[in-house]
């Protein structure tokens, strides 16, 4: 019964060293960049179908850098990107940016497009033909954040802003009809599928190397105890 009582009384102990690890409260406290729609460039009203064009706002604290929507991802870390939030809109073609410093980043021993300070990203959309009303626009927006001696995990975040949609006019019926999600910077959903992999893979490297960390301090503890 002690014996039980002892295996209980250090499976907890590891469940509150695990939350409090280092490497898990610094994820989850540091945000270095903070994402935004512009919602004063949004117009007022847009016809269903019609393309769209968010304006996003990214700021960065000092000493942290954004990567570039034009870096290659197989140079380390992952460029940032934006895909559709929902099923009711979708992004419409080559996705834009403000200008990046080309630097050499100590991290990855590479030459990248960082952005420092603040960044802004114009990405077209278009929202189904038979949808009115009020509606929601919805992007994912897939980043990574480092300073000159580490990088945080790769996360994703939701941005929202509301827009009304009236009928689908002749136009944007017959520009939707040649409908392109677009072949450039992050207009294809098939890479957001792919990066979304790549960080399904960071979450599981960065959960297994928080529990191994909690698992030796349980038994740096034990073995400490014994010795008394």
């Amino acid at each position: 019964m002690k014996q039980c009582k002892a295996y209980f009384r250090y499976f907890y102990m590891g469940i509150i060293l695990w939350m409090l690890s280092p490497f898990l409260v610094y994820s989850q406290l540091i945000e270095p960049v903070t994402f935004q729609i512009d919602q004063d460039s949004l117009p007022a009203a847009v016809a269903a179908g019609e393309l769209l064009f968010v304006t996003v706002r990214a700021d960065i604290d000092d000493q942290w850098y954004l990567y570039s929507i034009h870096n290659n991802p197989d140079d380390g870390p992952i460029p940032t990107m934006f895909s559709s939030g929902g099923s009711e809109m979708h992004i419409s073609g080559d996705i834009k940016e403000s200008q990046a410093e080309l630097k050499y980043d100590p991290n990855f021993d590479a030459e990248l497009g960082l952005h420092s300070e603040e960044a802004f990203f114009r990405v077209p959309a278009r929202f189904l033909q038979n949808l009115t009303g009020e509606k929601e626009i919805k992007l994912n927006v897939h980043f990574q954040a480092c300073d000159d001696k580490s990088c945080l995990p790769p996360r994703v975040v939701l941005l929202t802003a509301p827009i009304f949609l009236t009928e689908s006019s002749e136009l944007a019926e017959s520009v939707t009809e040649n409908f392109d999600f677009g072949t450039g910077t992050f207009g294809s959903e098939r890479r957001s599928q792919s990066i979304d992999e790549k960080n399904n893979g960071y979450a599981v490297y960065f959960f297994v190397f928080s529990v191994v960390f909690s698992v030796a301090v349980i038994f740096a503890l034990n073995h400490y105890r014994k010795m008394r």
